[in-house]
């Protein structure tokens, strides 16, 4: 493997148009419901694979483009500094800006991580007893015991789950019934279980690495969507039509809690909940289809065929900008009708006249020779003209 602009500006592209994808699908809960969340699920991890491989493999292919890319790499490629025998180029300066907004954006994430778990790890551990039933009922249905630690702390006003292997739940300083905290716990239990921790620190490593672009950004918030949809069909699956209204009102119920200074300090970068998806998880859990395995295969392949083609796609060629010097140009001529003909050559092939001057033979028709006149003879060419 073998990293080079050139790559990177290929891996880019084809990201972009996955990113774009998903977020047109995410957009529409009728083509949500009939790609299915698997289909998403593994399209998204296609496209979080693509972007960690920035390289161009030993079997990839060139694609030669002639358009824009000559010019823009030509330009790249500019010395911006010379000293001696040594120069830097303009992409050689733009690789130290790329590097150094790396650093200094896994410094910030790590400094927002560390200062927040040093706060959390010092707010007062929970001895609410409804909010201790509804974890010991969690436990029971996942057969399996708690070691998920319960904090309730006024830095948030939406509960999260925080730590990868310590996990803990943090939960607003707000009363609930034990069936309201066990729709709650059951939910951020659920994207611990599922391991939405390590998939969200994956896409904030991803942000820290291509901060200059925003298609990465807009990756993350889907990300963070499809999650959000995904917990929500896993919780409710096994509900029944009250206990899906119970869940929904629970839902309401936290998005009506004003949210805090101190929980956009502090959370942001690492909660994806959002008050806007709320009708569209609605719909979402009031719609599930009941699908057959047919209809499943059907829809696991709506999406997710597309996504491998343009992944393996994005694996086998790289582009290449593709341009003419002036010197060979010079020398170069096209061929058309207005001023190329081929004529039959009695022996074998034909003979190639260009501006009615005899230019070359060839054995077969092909490349730039198809669809030009073919004539039997300069006697032939001769009387068309005359009658033009």
């Amino acid at each position: 493997m073998e990293f080079s602009i050139l790559s990177l500006l290929t891996m880019t592209f084809f990201s972009s148009i996955l990113i774009v994808i998903i977020y047109f699908v995410l957009r529409d809960n009728r083509i949500i419901e009939r790609i299915g969340m698997a289909a998403l699920t593994l399209s998204i991890g296609a496209t979080i694979l693509r972007l960690f491989i920035p390289f161009e493999l030993t079997t990839s292919r060139s694609m030669p483009i002639g358009k824009i890319l000559p010019a823009l790499i030509h330009f790249l490629e500019i010395p911006v500094i010379r000293s001696g025998g040594f120069s830097i180029s303009l992409l050689d300066a733009l690789y130290v800006i790329w590097i150094t907004g790396i650093i200094i954006q896994l410094v910030k994430t790590i400094f927002i991580y560390a200062r927040f778990t040093k706060t959390i790890t010092n707010s007062r551990s929970v001895i609410d007893e409804e909010v201790k039933e509804a974890l010991y009922k969690i436990s029971k249905y996942y057969n399996k015991p708690s070691s998920i630690q319960i904090i309730q702390t006024d830095l948030v006003s939406t509960p999260m789950v925080f730590g990868f292997f310590r996990p803990r739940i943090i939960l607003p300083e707000i009363k609930l019934t034990t069936d309201e905290w066990y729709c709650i716990l059951k939910h951020e239990v659920s994207h611990y279980i599922c391991g939405d921790l390590w998939v969200r620190f994956l896409v904030e490593f991803l942000c820290s690495i291509y901060w200059w672009n925003p298609f990465v950004y807009l990756f993350r918030n889907q990300i963070s969507k499809a999650q959000e949809i995904h917990i929500d069909l896993f919780v409710t699956k096994s509900m029944n039509e009250a206990e899906q209204i119970k869940y929904l009102e629970c839902l309401i119920k936290i998005a009506k809690i004003p949210v805090s200074k101190k929980l956009n300090k502090w959370i942001l970068s690492f909660n994806g909940d959002s008050g806007n998806l709320l009708s569209q998880r609605f719909n979402i859990i009031l719609n599930r289809p009941l699908s057959s395995n047919e209809t499943r295969r059907k829809k696991f392949s709506a999406l997710l065929l597309p996504v491998l083609v343009l992944l393996a796609l994005s694996f086998s060629i790289v582009f290449e900008p593709y341009s003419i010097k002036p010197q060979d140009a010079a020398d170069t001529v096209e061929l058309t009708n207005q001023n190329t003909y081929l004529i039959q050559n009695p022996e074998s092939g034909y003979d190639v006249y260009l501006n009615g001057q005899f230019y070359g033979h060839i054995n077969e028709i092909k490349d730039s020779f198809s669809g030009l006149e073919i004539y039997k003879n300069i006697t032939e060419v001769s009387q068309i003209e005359k009658n033009r």
